[in-house]
């Protein structure tokens, strides 16, 4: 039994998969601002785990509703992951391996931090 069901772990191409048939997903992207300014999954909010913040956002979200978190290379969202199943998320996928393993559609235009 997989200790972080219903978490799913995907592939980039089961992540790819997924985002092309579920519109209703809410992608979120948990690395630094800089990172997540220079490229990025079209549509991920950002909201970077490492910031004492990050919390009280992730606290704000519906935990019945569905999400997709990713980082670089698959740490932070992974450490993430384990903070919303204890939050009582239902239904979060897991880009395992980050961005490196993701050869989808990125948004690579570069935007200025909201402060």
């Amino acid at each position: 039994m997989d200790v972080l069901a219903p978490f799913v772990e995907l592939s980039g191409e089961e992540c790819e998969n997924l985002l092309r048939s579920n519109g209703d997903l809410t992608i979120i992207d948990v690395r630094s601002w800089d990172e997540y300014a220079s490229s990025r999954i079209p549509g991920a909010r950002h909201i970077d785990i490492l910031k004492p913040y990050a919390l009280d956002i992730f606290g704000k979200l519906n935990p019945q509703n569905p999400y997709l978190i990713y980082c670089s290379i698959g740490v932070r969202s992974k450490s993430t992951l384990m903070m919303l199943q204890e939050e009582g998320f239902h239904k979060v996928y897991h880009l395992t391996n980050g961005l490196t393993d993701y050869s989808g559609t990125l948004d690579y235009s570069r935007i200025h931090h909201h402060d």
